[in-house]
């Protein structure tokens, strides 16, 4: 259907449709994608939207996991998301200069696109750039490196995986990184 032909009820159709086998954040994308389409040719119509559910899932004990993950090779950056608060492509861009004293600087993320690593000198957000208090132990667990090198140097992929494999193996149930 050519744009002009759309009306607000067709619209609408589509998208009591589409939303009964998508989540809302995808309805919501698809209809931003065609909505900008629309405004350029100077179309405007109004359709309801799904509104977006936020869902909480059940997680383990914190003692189960903490004690799943201590003494790996994730164990570092596992305790920087959970302790800090940090997101993968966060603690994946920390590097050694980061560390101020007592403080960790959050600026830098690091994520993978297109099978390839890419550094980027700002995080998603401009509220996530920020100056965290950084514990003795978690300092001393991040260790010393030239001032470029990074932290942690695992893909996320390999974090992820290995995080699962330390979880089964301790019988604790799936959890997400992003769950830390």
């Amino acid at each position: 259907m050519r744009l002009n032909e759309l009306t607000s009820d067709t619209l609408q159709t589509a998208v009591n449709e589409f939303s009964e086998t998508h989540s809302a954040k995808t309805v919501h994308n698809a209809y931003n994608l065609l909505s900008a389409a629309m405004k350029k040719q100077g179309i405007t119509h109004v359709v309801a939207l799904p509104k977006k559910k936020k869902t909480l899932s059940k997680l383990p004990p914190i003692d189960d996991v903490i004690n799943a993950i201590v003494g790996s090779e994730i164990e570092c950056a596992c305790l920087l998301a959970m302790w800090l608060s940090l997101r993968m492509s966060e603690v994946r861009g920390l590097r050694y200069d980061d560390i101020d004293g007592d403080y960790i600087l959050i600026r830098n993320t690091r994520i993978l696109i297109k099978g390839e690593d890419i550094f980027k000198e700002s995080t998603k957000t401009y509220q996530s750039t920020r100056r965290l208090s950084l514990p003795s132990y978690l300092k001393d667990l991040c260790g010393t490196g030239k001032p470029e090198e990074f932290i942690v140097n695992m893909s996320a992929n390999q974090i992820y995986y290995r995080l699962q494999d330390l979880l089964a193996e301790a019988g604790v149930p799936s959890i997400r990184f992003h769950d830390l």
